[in-house]
C-alpha cells in the first residue's frame, strides 16, 4: 500500500473508531488485503488495534486469514494482541502459522501462558515448537521451518506432483522439493518448474540438484543470512 493511501486509511479508521461507526470501519477493512490491514495496525494505538481485531472476530473472519495477518505485524504487536484473546482462540491462530512463526511468537509470551498454549496445542505442533525453542535465541534453529515436503529419491515425477497436491493444504508449497534417501538424509532438491517440464516416469534422483548448501542449526542467524545471499539453495539438516 502506498504511503498516501495508508495515511488516508489511517485517518478514516481513527475517525470510525472514535465515532464508534463499526459498520463503516468493517466496510473499509473488508476491501483490504491482510498485509494492508497489518500495515494499518502498525500505526494504531494498542486500544485501536484491539478494536480492529475484535471487529474481525465478530465478523467471523477465517482463522487462516487472521493467522496471515498476525504473521505480517511485528512479533511484539502480534503477542500484545493475541494475549488479550481467549486461550483457545490463540491456539487456533498459532496452529495456522508455520512452525517457525508460531515458535517466534510463543517465545515472547510470559512463561505461564507459553506453557498453557503448548499444553493445549496438538501434540505434533507442540513438539515441533518446543524443539525449536530449545535452540539458542539467535540461532538458525529458531527460524527454521519444520513444515516442508520431502520425498525419497526413487519417487517418480508423476507421484511427486500428486504428493504435492495432496499436501498443499497442510504445508506451504515451496519453490523446491526436498529429496531424501531411505534414511531420510537430504540428497538434493528439485524445483517445481522442473517437475512440470520433465517426463512423469523419471525419478527425483534423475533430475535433482545435489548441490545443496547446508548450515548447522546452531549457526548464528546473521551468518545464515550471509549464506543465503551467497547460495541459491540453503537447508538446515
Amino acid at each position: 500500500m502506498k504511503q498516501a493511501a495508508l495515511e488516508k486509511l489511517l485517518r478514516f479508521t481513527k475517525q470510525f473508531i472514535k465515532l464508534r461507526t463499526m459498520g463503516h470501519l468493517w466496510n473499509a477493512l473488508a476491501k483490504l488485503h491482510y498485509a494492508d490491514i497489518a500495515a494499518l495496525i502498525e500505526h494504531l494505538t494498542p486500544q485501536e488495534r484491539m478494536v480492529v481485531i475484535k471487529l474481525m472476530l465478530e465478523r467471523k473472519v477465517e482463522i487462516s486469514k487472521l493467522a496471515d495477518l498476525f504473521s505480517e505485524v511485528r512479533p511484539e504487536i502480534a503477542v500484545e494482541l493475541l494475549s488479550q484473546l481467549e486461550i483457545d482462540r490463540i491456539v487456533s491462530i498459532l496452529e495456522e502459522l508455520s512452525s517457525d512463526d508460531a515458535a517466534s511468537l510463543i517465545a515472547l509470551f510470559n512463561e505461564e501462558l507459553r506453557l498453557e498454549l503448548l499444553k493445549k496445542m496438538s501434540k505434533e505442533e507442540s513438539k515441533d515448537i518446543q524443539e525449536q525453542l530449545a535452540y539458542p535465541e539467535e540461532s538458525a534453529g529458531r527460524i527454521m521451518s519444520t513444515d516442508f515436503l520431502a520425498l525419497v529419491e526413487s519417487t517418480t515425477v508423476g507421484d511427486a506432483i500428486s504428493a504435492i497436491q495432496l499436501a498443499s493444504e497442510e504445508v506451504e508449497v515451496p519453490f523446491y522439493l526436498y529429496v531424501v534417501d531411505e534414511e531420510q538424509r537430504l540428497k538434493g532438491v528439485v524445483s517445481l518448474k522442473q517437475l512440470i517440464l520433465v517426463k512423469s516416469k523419471l525419478t527425483l534422483k534423475d533430475i535433482m540438484n545435489p548441490d545443496v548448501y547446508k548450515v548447522d542449526a546452531y549457526m548464528d542467524q546473521e551468518e545464515v543470512a550471509a549464506s543465503v545471499a551467497n547460495y541459491n539453495i540453503l537447508a538446515i539438516p
